[in-house]
């Protein structure tokens, strides 16, 4: 019987030649190195849950664990340092959260909503940790963040 499982990286296709539209019908990618269907798309491997074993399961269940947490609205159990008078907003608070749990995120939020605030949280929260953090910017929005990180005029929540 065909299988689908997963190596830490890839979903594999199990199965002798007669079952090779499966995988196929779904997008997964002959190798002919390791003679297996594969695919890295945990939507494509979903679809073959029927034929799928528990590591295969796992990985795409964790997949939907991480887009749950990246769709956070809030964060309460995340301590975050902040300048006297200023507030993380709930949501900045749990895009903070969620980058502290990964080593590589983009922040692709929509415009105005505190991508820059969320990015001098990050760096604070991974200066405790020890882990390392950056931004891409270019040199005309240097005054831009500076005034970000200015006290605002509403009081904290």
């Amino acid at each position: 019987m065909p299988t689908l499982t997963h190596d830490g990286t890839t979903f594999i296709w199990q199965g002798d030649y007669t079952t090779k539209d499966i995988p196929k019908s779904v997008g997964f990618v002959w190798d002919r190195e390791s003679q297996t269907w594969r695919s890295a798309d945990p939507s494509a491997a979903v679809r073959l849950d029927a034929y799928a074993d528990e590591t295969a399961r796992a990985a795409y269940a964790a997949v939907d664990t991480a887009i749950a947490a990246s769709q956070a609205t809030d964060a309460q159990d995340i301590v975050l340092p902040g300048p006297p008078g200023l507030a993380y907003r709930p949501y900045q608070r749990a895009g903070i959260a969620y980058r502290a749990q990964r080593k590589g995120t983009l922040i692709g939020d929509e415009m105005g909503l505190g991508k820059t605030i969320q990015a001098l949280g990050i760096s604070s929260r991974l200066q405790e940790t020890r882990w390392r953090t950056g931004y891409a910017r270019q040199r005309t929005l240097k005054r831009h963040r500076r005034k970000k990180t200015r006290p605002r005029q509403h009081a904290a929540s």
